[in-house]
């Protein structure tokens, strides 16, 4: 009789074992099925943006005719623009909008733009007149009400995709840097294909070509909208295989009254901007004000790792182009083909980090957010040390230029740094943001872009 209740013990034990690693292993394959779905969505914006920004300044020397000093000043003002545009389009998307339909505006936005981008690229005419001040002729009208288009698109875009990775990822902080890991990933997969288009595609001295790239990437967008609408219903799934649905959603809207409800949302959003922001902060209790405290001071640290992020990459490109061996006789290595090193590692890199926040995990090394962002603060230093030993070697003259395996030592430092302060960062919001909040904190850590570029001047 004992012998009996033991096996039965034994086989009750064994079978809640065995339940209990299914519902671990469906945790997690639900988070990773809803994890790549919207990071490859997101991967679309984010070929357009950084594809567009690779040639950026070459579009405004040879296609608009700007000067130098006009360039430098339009990339600038356009970067501070888009980086401070996500606070605003997130206050207005927590408080008046479904996320579906805030992404739909987001792809609706960046489509019209590159459709508006091409027909500026299209009125191209060669000339060595220079425009030292902006005249709005009609290629610059378009140029700008293009890239106002694009701005607002990837600020409702990008917003809506991290928001929505926080809703599948499973509720701890390990499983939200985990599929962090794998949306920053991808999107860094999306920069290397923007950059790769625009490099062998369009390539950087036929101008007449520009144009093309705009269309290649409204293509892009339209099948990442329309696979979004479609597919939502099937991929779109948190880490308990439930569907993430807006409430707001379920009366099966029409995608232009989706629309037309949203630009009505917004233009409230706006004409109302002061009782937005009062109500705000009104709704915060103690602790989420205690938690705001905490955030905004892991920004300061984040806004200094971005100082010298960009102050080391704006160095990098000049650095690159006259003192790095590119010729190898069979080969001349294009400048621009080395800003996709730093992709490239970090989509190498991200699962060894993963796996590395599961071993932390296992050894309770209680790695918190503040520790994190330190790690990366130490690695970007140990960058510019790398980078004083470069310039060490060209000083005394030992050698005119250096090999391409230093830039890839400095580039896979650099990358490791920026998987532990980036996703580290977005992390860090979707555990303190207050939850009706999210798209309005992550659009202010997005500003922290155009704070840090602002002070590296």
């Amino acid at each position: 009789m004992h012998l009996e209740d033991l096996n039965l013990h034994n086989s009750i034990l064994l079978n809640t074992k065995i339940n209990k690693d299914y519902i671990i292993d469906n945790d997690a394959s639900e988070t990773k099925k809803g994890t790549y779905f919207v990071s490859s969505l997101a991967m679309t914006s984010s070929l357009t943006e950084y594809g567009i920004s690779s040639i950026f300044t070459l579009f405004l020397i040879h296609v608009l005719h700007f000067s130098i000093p006009l360039s430098s000043s339009m990339y600038s003002q356009y970067y501070g623009f888009a980086y401070i545009l996500p606070i605003f389009v997130g206050l207005i998307s927590d408080r008046y909008m479904a996320k579906t339909r805030s992404l739909l505006i987001g792809f609706i936005s960046m489509i019209i733009s590159q459709l508006i981008l091409f027909a500026s690229a299209s009125l191209y005419a060669p000339s060595s007149v220079e425009q030292t001040a902006i005249t709005f002729n009609l290629q610059n009208i378009l140029f700008i009400v293009g890239l106002a288009f694009l701005a607002l698109g990837t600020s409702f875009a990008n917003n809506t995709f991290s928001n929505i990775i926080s809703l599948v990822s499973n509720n701890t902080q390990e499983a939200e840097l985990d599929s962090y890991s794998i949306y920053y990933s991808l999107l860094n997969l999306g920069v290397i294909i923007g950059i790769l288009i625009m490099t062998f595609v369009v390539g950087d001295t036929n101008y007449m070509l520009f144009k093309w790239s705009f269309l290649i990437f409204a293509i892009f967008l339209a099948i990442g909208m329309i696979v979004f609408l479609y597919a939502r219903h099937v991929f779109l799934v948190n880490y308990q295989g439930e569907l993430v649905e807006d409430k707001t959603d379920e009366n099966n809207e029409g995608i232009l009254r989706k629309i037309a409800s949203g630009v009505k949302s917004i233009l409230h959003g706006i004409l109302h901007i002061k009782s937005v922001i009062s109500n705000f902060i009104s709704s915060l209790s103690q602790t989420d004000k205690d938690r705001l405290i905490l955030f905004f001071l892991i920004l300061i640290f984040i806004i200094i790792y971005r100082i010298g992020y960009n102050q080391s990459s704006a160095s990098m490109i000049i650095f690159e182009e006259s003192y790095v061996v590119r010729d190898y006789g069979f080969l001349v290595l294009p400048v621009q083909l080395f800003s996709i090193f730093n992709p490239l590692f970090i989509i190498l890199l991200s699962p060894l980090y993963s796996k590395f926040n599961k071993k932390a995990a296992e050894k309770n090394w209680n790695l918190g957010l503040v520790t994190r962002v330190g790690i990366g603060l130490l690695l970007l230093s140990i960058c510019f040390i790398v980078l004083a030993d470069i310039s060490y070697l060209i000083d005394v003259g030992v050698t005119n230029k250096i090999s391409i395996l230093w830039i890839i030592i400095y580039e896979l430092i650099l990358a490791l740094s920026e998987l532990f302060l980036s996703v580290t960062g977005y992390a860090m919001v979707a555990e303190l943001a207050p939850a009706n909040n999210f798209a309005l904190f992550f659009g202010i850590f997005q500003s922290t872009h155009a704070i840090a570029r602002y002070l590296t001047g």
